[in-house]
């Protein structure tokens, strides 16, 4: 039976978001300046909480019909930024002014009319503006794609082989309805090769790829943000973190900044661009080529860390990872933690936010789409764990993010349970 709307509930959904917009001016009040206070804990807190209970109102009072009516058309969006960004339209616009149609037609190289439509649908979301008729000019939202390349990668592959790939998804749970295979996915389904493949065969694409990850990172502020201030980095005195599949190093870069008396290893498959000839991404952070499905080498580490290396793969896959990390955590003595950093599923019982549920099940979907894996729940963690090895346990789980950051130790060690025979 469909839930009956309440009044009741309307009106306190009302005073609620009135009570943020309170709040909200409040904290913008006493920020410096007329800057908004993005990076501040509480106010990234009170807009989520904004965008949650806007939703909730909006829900009471539209029609099923007029919910449909909007979601059937919303993919035509997506088309007007994948418009946008194939043929550079954040680009051509100055960043300080404005520009005519027609000249934006000449530089984009296609007609005034296409691109006109596009344009006007992507204003109605805040994204550039119309100054005057056939007159554009940047939004602060169409400005950051502008200035930094690394986001407009980011929506780049979302809006070419992502969006590709998303839309043969049913036809890839038809080819196995029963059980999902990595070697079947919808991205495989549609391109014919595994998503490792293609970015192999796709040089530019791959390069795009690895771009757009940086700025994936960009986009995920809050959660960079958390894992910062939400775990006692100090504690690890001036120790060595081992940063597993840490890519360009942008995390431990991001912490480094902050406790200069740690070091840290990043680990990854191949070099990054970025790596100088000393073998450093910066002055306390060191690149080491790894597989993490072989044997840690690193074994007097303070911390092993991982950052959504799990995500991405199978439950099978993230056993052998784990496994491969046993022998070093042995190694390197009780109490060194496995730091991971993933996003976690609400469990049916758990207290979170529908807007932070749509960003993880949203992520979750993506995992599906890519490579057969998913997002977790913290029961799942738990299980994997066991599997990996029974002594893992699950010590704390830190943060209030999308992405948390879930503490880890061995426990008993070896010699524990032989003492204990």
């Amino acid at each position: 039976m469909a839930t009956a709307r309440s009044k009741s509930d309307f009106q306190q959904l009302a005073d609620r978001l009135q009570h943020l917009a309170q709040l909200l001016t409040a904290e913008w009040a006493a920020a410096d300046g007329d800057e908004l206070p993005f990076e501040s804990p509480s106010w990234t807190s009170l807009t989520d909480e904004l965008q949650n209970t806007t939703n909730q109102l909006v829900a009471q009072v539209i029609s099923p019909k007029s919910f449909f009516r909007n979601l059937q058309l919303s993919h035509y969006d997506l088309v007007a930024f994948q418009i946008a960004l194939e043929f550079h339209l954040f680009d051509h616009i100055p960043l300080l002014g404005e520009i005519s149609l027609y000249q934006l037609a000449q530089r984009a190289g296609f007609d005034e009319d296409r691109v006109g439509r596009a344009m006007r649908l992507l204003a109605t979301h805040g994204v550039f503006k119309e100054i005057q008729e056939n007159l554009f000019a940047h939004t602060e939202i169409s400005a950051l794609m502008s200035k930094d390349g690394s986001f407009q990668s980011a929506m780049a592959i979302q809006m070419d082989e992502m969006y590709q790939a998303a839309s043969s998804t049913a036809e890839a749970i038809r080819k196995s309805p029963l059980e999902q295979k990595p070697d079947i996915t919808p991205f495989s389904t549609r391109f014919g090769i595994s998503i490792y493949d293609f970015y192999k065969k796709h040089p530019d694409k791959a390069d795009r790829f690895g771009s757009a990850m940086g700025g994936a990172a960009g986009l995920d502020e809050e959660s960079m943000i958390s894992l910062r201030d939400s775990y006692d980095w100090g504690s690890l005195g001036n120790g060595k973190i081992v940063d597993i599949a840490g890519g360009a190093g942008h995390i431990s870069k991001f912490l480094a900044k902050d406790f200069p008396s740690l070091s840290f290893v990043v680990q990854d498959l191949f070099p990054p661009p970025s790596l100088g000839p000393d073998g450093k991404l910066a002055e306390s952070v060191h690149f080491q080529q790894h597989n993490f499905f072989q044997p840690q080498p690193v074994t007097d580490a303070q911390a092993y860390f991982m950052k959504h290396a799990l995500h991405n793969q199978t439950d099978a896959e993230c056993i052998k990872i784990l496994r491969a990390l046993v022998p070093a955590l042995e190694k390197a003595g009780r109490g060194v933690p496995l730091l991971l950093n993933e996003g976690i599923l609400p469990a049916f019982e758990d207290k979170m936010s529908k807007h932070q549920e749509l960003t993880l099940r949203r992520g979750d979907m993506c995992m599906m789409v890519t490579l057969s894996a998913k997002e977790r729940t913290e029961q799942q963690f738990r299980e994997l764990l066991k599997y990996a090895d029974p002594r893992f346990k699950i010590t704390n789980v830190y943060g209030t993010a999308v992405t948390r950051l879930i503490e880890i130790h061995l426990s008993p060690f070896k010699e524990d349970a032989a003492n204990e025979v």
